[in-house]
């Protein structure tokens, strides 16, 4: 398996057929990490191409449940994420650490998240801690993402542990990401695990206070 992981990371077309005429379609590692996977990781589209073509099943899941799509995104590798999508890849598989779209956002990669999205990414899904992708992009402080999102249909009441992303975005102090909030519906002042509000994070004096004040009359 090792002498496969290096051959898909960094061999040419070439040798990565030659590899594949004397293996098979369902060698993975201990964690269940097919060849596919492994070349998602290094971003070698070349060789997700050739794994493609030779029938490697774009939706195998390690024991996480991560699929290849899902490193592809953490790594921003938008071809590769449409290049599995033409494949037939699963945009929302039930992954313990998150969907490909909250990996994308939650590593920066705006473009790989509009990928997703435009191919029926669900923008509401969260992981098994409850963090959704709006969740992740206010605590990143990504507001092109967040705004992204919104626009798409991102629910921005949606909860952790009760906290919103508005809390999130008002314990950081965050003015620009609350106005954005509110602007797509976002309540102005509902309770978290512990009764606080958000105008209960900010100054008196602040700009977050004044903002959310008006708001909640």
């Amino acid at each position: 398996m090792l002498a496969a992981i290096k051959t898909i990371e960094t061999g040419t077309r070439e040798e990565i057929l030659q590899h594949l005429s004397q293996s098979n379609l369902i060698e993975h590692d201990p964690d269940n990490n097919t060849l596919l996977h492994y070349a998602c990781l290094a971003g070698n589209l070349s060789a997700v191409n050739v794994l493609i073509e030779a029938g490697f099943y774009v939706n195998a899941n390690n024991v996480d449940g991560h699929t290849p799509i899902c490193d592809a995104a953490a790594n921003g590798s938008v071809e590769i994420i449409r290049a599995l999508i033409r494949g037939g890849a699963n945009v929302n598989p039930l992954a313990y650490w998150g969907s490909p779209l909250i990996n994308a956002v939650k590593n920066g990669h705006y473009d790989a998240m509009v990928v997703l999205i435009d191919a029926g990414a669900d923008v509401n899904a969260c992981d098994r801690k409850g963090f959704c992708p709006i969740h992740v992009s206010v605590k990143d402080r990504f507001y092109s993402a967040a705004e992204y999102l919104l626009m798409a249909g991102a629910d921005p009441n949606k909860r952790v542990r009760l906290t919103t992303a508005l809390h999130i975005a008002a314990e950081l102090r965050d003015l620009k990401m609350v106005r954005l909030l509110l602007r797509y519906g976002a309540f102005p002042s509902p309770a978290d695990y512990r009764g606080r509000r958000p105008i209960d994070f900010v100054e008196e004096d602040s700009s977050i206070y004044k903002l959310l004040s008006a708001y909640t009359g």
